[in-house]
Formats: structure tokens, C-alpha cells, sequence
């Protein structure tokens, strides 16, 4: 998708999907899903369901209810957005200073939502649709692995293990220790976080997407790798080609995923040298060559391009939040340190159990001659955990990689999750007791997750819970009228109309994000050049932009840097000031709380 993107045009990519569809249909595809066991579309069905009903925005009068998942989707819908409007390589949404700036950013994913977009359903309601898509993914993948790890066992444990995605840590019970003086909209927000999978998957699919990916590739390996299993010597090299374009794929869908894959791979590759498991290291390095060539132009294109300038990762003791109340917002390394394991105990929970299972059974170590493949899932545990434990995003205030580089290790803990259950009734009746209660309360630590992302919003309007983004009780109302702005808006002006709000704000404008499908000027104080932009030009821009929302100068000035539209809300000091040689466009709907500006 990304070459033909890239050469040609995004739309050819349809062409692609055609000939897919044709060879599945020939292949006799309907025939295998008719064959699947019942239980396979009630699982497709209830998490369709849950997944909908979760995310989606629900209008009830003037007023619009959302999900807390828009606090990451807003930039990937504008992200999609701008896919659909520039094509591949797409331009930075948040920057148009002096003209546009590549995107700086893992674009895979919402590259295949701007597809769907295409087709006229929207960027919002494409990136909605493909949540659901990623967890279905991400539960094939189980079954996949549940198969190919042991086909006899397969049947018995294949709807354990996925169920098991439905459990998370120990997070519920911080949670309720704050309650009342503090609610997070999202449960993860006590501490830095080792996703739950219902988070992950409804606030970042691409992350499940390259997680997905990078394991079809090890499948790939192994297949190509083992005699008994796959095709040999003559055939290996199809299986390393379809492993190569999996991990392409996966440093497109997500830099730090990708790169918790690239240090597993790299320490399984020195293993099987030093194991003389030769086809194993020729298939390794061939698909990493294929990898590199496929998707070496897009990581260069990257690097090219002008950003925050801060290193990728950087070495940090793993944080641990309740800590900040001893010693402030900055505990020593060694106190970290200390607190590392009781850290991961709490964000694994019932996981945490089946490691200390499986290291106390020895399995598969006690063998004499190791499985490639159980050996393989070592490594995927044990590299991934120690590279977030230890190193720290470097690009930002958020630690992207800590949070996802432990996927990997959790999704090897749900495998062998299901072989604790199915296994359960040899263990000691303390060991039941003790997963039964940490199997609960990791259920519960979900349920909790979902309904905290679907009803803080309401709560806040209700004066419940905090506010959130606006700091009063209209965030409903507001939502709606600003969105009914936006899809007039939408009428009225082209698609190539660049657009601002102000970018001096306590949040980044998710309104305009998730509904605006235009162009920004400036997204930030900082114009969004984290992902992408001259930040030179930004800081020679932004005093003009944000002293038109303070009351300073007409929006008219602006139209000097190419924007040609303002939007004020009631939040900004200009709300209600009336300006010279300017035309407003407002409705009854929502001239309460938003407007727009015309600069020429």
C-alpha cells in the first residue's frame, strides 16, 4: 500500500484489494468461513458491539457524548484526514507556515483508513471502524499462535487464550484508592502505563496493528525455518520475503513496537548462531535485508525531516507515579529501581502470576534440546520488558515506547496464560485461589476502563467527576455545536482551505481534529513540528497567531500566512469582538459557543 501510495496513488491501492478479494473468492474463502465454529461469529459480533458502543459519538438533542479514546483519536483522524487530502507521503496537519511539511510519524495504519475514508464515510468513523478491526486481528493472531504451538491442543485452548485478552493488571485497585478526590479520565492514567488490551486497542489500533504484524512475521520465520512444518530450503525464501514485508509493516504501523521486534529479533538471530541453527539464521537475516530495503526510504524520509531533534529513546528507570508523593515529580533512579518489581506486579496482575509459573516450573527450560519456537517466546518476554524498564522516549512527555514495548511481552503471558488455565487443576489450591482473585479483579480492571472512557464525559457534565477539556459543565453541548460548525464549514469552503483555532490552549483543539477534515496553520504553541515543520518559522508565527485570540489584531492579518479561515470559541478573550472587513459565518446551533472568521 505504501509503494504503490507512493509512486502512483493511494487509490490504485483499490485495485490491489480487488485482485485480493478475487483470489479469495476463487480460493474458496467463503467455504472456510462458513465452516468456522459458531462460537468464532459470536465473538465477532459481541466485540463489534462492545468496541461501537464504546467509541462512538452518541447524539442525544444538542448534545454530543464522547468517548475519553478522542484524547489520542483526534490527531489520528486528522492524520487520516490528511492522508486522504495529500496522498503518501502526507503533510504534517498541524503545520502550514510558509507552505506545508511532510508528516514526521508511524502513517501505516491510517493510510488504510484513508481508503475507507475514500469511499465517503469519514476519517472519524474509519478510524472507529478499524478499533474493531485490530482487536479481531489481534485475536486471530492468538488463535494463529494457539495452533501452531500445539494443533492437538488447539481446540481446548484457543477461546482460553483469547478470552485472557479481556484480563489486565492489578489497576482497579490505585483506582479506587484516589476515589473520590481524584478520577483520571482514563484508568490508566495512575501511572505510566502497561496498556490493558481493550485500551490499546480502542485508543491506538496501530499499535495492536504492528504488534500483529510483527508476529505474523515471526510465524513467517518459523514456518520457513522448521522442516516438519513448512516448506524447506527451496521454499524458505517465500516464507522470509512474506516475513520481511510484515516487519516493514510493522515499523510503519509503530516505530517503538518495531523496534522492540528489531532488539528481540536481533538477540534470537546471535542465539541461533551460537545454537548452529543454521536455516533458522539464514531465514532471520534474509527477511531483516527484505525489511530494511522495503522500508528503508520511509524511515530516511523521516530522518530527513526537520523535528523536535530529541533522540529516539534515552535511558530511564522505569517510572512509578505513587512515588512523585514521597519525593516529587522526579524519584531517584535507585528508588525506581527498587519499586520495579512491585510496579509490574500491579500492571500485570494475573500475568504476572503465569510468569512466575512458568519460571517455576521451568518450562520450556528443563528440556534438553530447546524448542526454536518456545525459545523464541522467551526472548519476546524477556527483551521487551528490559528495554522498558530501563529506556524512556526521548521525543516527548510521553513514554510511547515503556507503554508499548511490554505488548509484546503480554501477548507471549496470554499464550502461556492459557496453558496455566487449561493446566490449573494440577497446581496447589493457594495457587487456584490466588489466580482466580487476580482474575477478577484484572476483569474488573477492564470493565472499569470502559466504562470510565464512555461516561466521564457525561459524569463531568454532571458535575460528578472534574471537567475535562473545557473547564465547565457544557462539554456535550459544546462537542455539538462545534461539530455542526465544522460540517458547515465543510460545505462552504474547498478542501484545500488552511484553517486555525488558537493554539495557546491548555489542550491541542480535539474538536478540530476529529470534525475540522482541513488543513491547520499552527496546532500548538510549538505548531505541531513534533511532527513535522521548521520550528524557526513557527517561532517567527506564533506571537501573530495568538495575539488575534487575545484581542490584539484583526484575524484579517492573518491571511498573510496563508490562513484563510479563524475559528474562536467562547473560551478565547476575541470571542465577541466584532472585526472590520471580516465575514462571520455562525448558526443558531452553535453561535453560543463557537464561530468562524473569514480573513479575506
Amino acid at each position: 500500500m505504501y509503494w504503490i501510495g507512493r509512486v502512483w496513488t493511494l487509490n490504485a491501492v483499490w485495485g490491489l484489494e480487488a485482485i485480493a478479494l478475487l483470489v479469495f473468492l476463487i480460493a474458496g474463502g467463503p467455504r472456510v468461513l462458513l465452516r468456522l465454529p459458531r462460537a468464532a461469529f459470536w465473538i465477532v459480533l459481541i466485540w463489534s458491539i462492545v468496541a461501537l458502543l464504546a467509541l462512538a459519538d452518541i447524539a442525544i438533542g444538542n448534545r454530543l457524548y464522547l468517548s475519553t479514546a478522542i484524547y489520542d483519536h483526534y490527531l489520528r483522524v486528522a492524520i487520516t484526514d490528511a492522508i486522504t487530502r495529500t496522498g503518501i507521503p502526507p503533510l504534517n496537519p498541524q503545520y502550514f507556515l510558509k507552505g506545508g511539511a511532510p508528516l514526521r510519524y508511524h502513517y501505516f495504519w491510517f493510510a488504510l483508513c484513508s481508503l475507507v475514508d475514500r469511499l465517503g464515510l469519514g476519517p472519524r468513523a474509519a478510524l472507529t471502524a478499524s478499533c474493531v478491526w485490530a482487536g479481531l486481528g489481534l485475536m486471530s493472531l492468538v488463535a494463529l499462535f494457539v495452533h501452531f504451538r500445539n494443533p492437538a491442543l488447539a481446540r481446548s485452548r484457543t477461546l482460553p487464550a483469547i478470552a485472557l485478552l479481556a484480563v489486565t493488571g492489578l489497576d482497579i485497585l490505585p483506582v479506587l484508592l484516589r476515589l473520590p478526590r481524584h478520577i483520571d479520565p482514563d484508568m490508566e492514567w495512575w501511572n505510566e502505563s502497561v496498556y490493558s488490551w481493550i485500551g490499546a486497542v480502542t485508543w491506538a489500533p496501530h499499535y495492536i496493528a504492528a504488534l500483529v504484524a510483527g508476529f505474523t512475521g515471526v510465524l513467517f520465520l518459523l514456518q520457513a525455518a522448521e522442516g516438519n512444518r513448512g516448506a524447506r530450503y527451496g521454499a524458505w525464501f517465500t516464507h522470509a520475503t512474506a516475513a520481511g514485508f510484515a516487519f516493514a509493516s510493522c515499523a510503519g504501523l509503530n516505530f517503538y513496537v518495531a523496534l522492540a521486534f528489531a532488539a528481540s529479533l536481533a538477540v534470537w538471530f546471535v542465539i541461533t548462531l551460537f545454537r548452529r541453527w543454521n536455516l533458522h539464521s539464514v531465514v532471520l537475516l534474509a527477511a531483516g535485508v527484505i525489511a530494511l530495503l522495503l522500508i528503508g526510504p520511509y524511515l530516511v524520509s523521516l530522518d530527513s525531516q526537520t523535528g523536535s531533534g530529541s533522540p529516539l529513546l534515552s535511558f530511564a528507570v522505569r517510572d512509578f507515579f505513587p512515588l512523585h508523593r514521597l519525593t516529587g515529580p522526579n524519584p531517584p533512579g535507585i528508588l525506581r529501581l527498587a519499586f520495579l518489581p512491585f510496579n509490574y506486579l500491579i500492571e500485570l496482575g494475573f500475568f504476572a502470576l503465569v510468569l512466575i509459573w512458568a519460571a517455576r516450573i521451568g518450562k520450556p527450560l528443563s528440556r534438553s534440546e530447546v524448542n526454536p519456537l518456545d525459545l523464541a517466546l522467551i526472548i519476546f518476554i524477556a527483551v521487551p520488558l528490559l528495554l522498558a524498564s530501563f529506556f524512556r522516549s526521548g521525543h516527548s512527555g510521553n513514554n510511547d515506547f515503556g507503554n508499548t514495548a511490554p505488548l509484546l511481552a503480554q501477548f507471549v503471558l496470554v499464550l502461556w496464560g492459557s496453558d496455566f488455565l487449561c493446566t490449573r487443576r494440577t497446581l496447589p489450591r493457594a495457587w487456584r485461589i490466588t489466580a482466580a482473585a487476580l482474575l477478577v479483579t484484572g476483569i474488573l480492571s477492564s470493565l472499569y476502563e470502559l466504562t470510565i472512557d464512555r461516561f466521564y464525559f457525561p459524569l463531568a457534565d454532571a458535575g460528578i467527576v472534574p471537567p475535562a477539556i473545557s473547564q465547565d459543565r457544557h462539554m456535550a453541548e459544546r462537542a455539538y455545536a462545534i461539530r455542526s460548525l465544522y460540517l458547515d464549514l465543510g460545505r462552504v469552503t474547498p478542501r484545500a482551505a488552511v484553517f486555525e483555532t488558537n493554539p495557546d490552549r491548555a489542550f491541542d483543539d480535539v474538536f478540530y481534529g476529529l470534525y475540522a477534515r482541513r488543513q491547520m496553520a499552527a496546532g500548538s504553541m510549538e505548531c505541531g513540528t513534533a511532527f513535522g515543520g521548521d520550528p524557526r518559522t513557527c517561532l517567527a508565527s506564533i506571537g501573530l497567531i495568538t495575539s488575534v485570540f487575545h484581542s490584539a489584531a484583526p484575524p484579517i492579518i492573518l491571511n498573510s500566512l496563508g490562513i484563510d479561515l479563524v475559528i474562536f470559541t467562547d473560551s478565547d478573550p476575541a470571542f465577541h469582538e466584532e472585526f472590520p472587513g471580516t465575514r462571520k459565518l455562525i448558526a443558531g446551533q452553535y453561535s453560543q459557543f463557537a464561530q468562524a472568521v473569514f480573513t479575506h
